[in-house]
């Protein structure tokens, strides 16, 4: 009974660990393991100099600072100039952040607005170049702009130049002045 004992406690042990590896839906092990900081109901500040940093309001961040990588969980983001003057705003479910390339992969419904320009995006998923300002989808998205709406797929914007190009429109309609 002794022997058998350790073998039953190491056989769950084993177990389990390779279940939580299979069954964990959006994290892997090595995400919750390896975490360098792990901060929950957090606010994180992307920038560099000379560039107008984004604030990040979230329900967790693990930051995994070895790879230049920040995953980030229930959020809500802006961006605003010198003054204080809100560039871009909004929200999405999570995020994988590449702290190198300042690059935001935000998912599970994101929603983006860019006031000046009176444009929102609305998708499952986008690519934020932090640098560029670049937004990019593949899947399908919903612009409603001042002038109309579109719906459609593969979003590629520029945000500083207001130039949209999407691969396909599903529909959409310009509003009369």
């Amino acid at each position: 009974m002794k022997v058998l004992l350790p073998v039953i406690i190491i056989t769950l042990l084993f177990t389990s660990c390779f279940k939580l590896e299979n069954s964990a839906e959006g994290l892997h092990v090595d995400d919750i393991a390896l975490a360098d900081v792990d901060f929950k109901k957090s606010i994180l500040t992307l920038g560099r100099e000379g560039k107008d940093p984004i604030t990040i309001e979230a329900e967790s961040i693990k930051w995994f600072e070895d790879e230049n990588r920040v995953i980030v969980g229930a959020l809500t983001l802006k961006q605003s100039d010198s003054n204080g003057k809100v560039i871009i705003k909004g929200n999405a479910g999570s995020a994988k952040i590449d702290t190198k390339n300042m690059l935001v992969d935000l998912k599970d419904g994101v929603h983006l607005i860019k006031e000046d320009d009176n444009m929102e995006i609305e998708a499952e998923s986008i690519l934020l170049d932090t640098e560029n300002s670049i937004v990019k989808s593949d899947g399908k998205v919903v612009i409603h702009l001042e002038e109309g709406y579109f719906e459609g797929s593969g979003l590629e914007a520029n945000l500083n130049s207001m130039t949209l190009e999407l691969k396909s429109i599903e529909k959409g309609a310009m509003y009369e002045k």
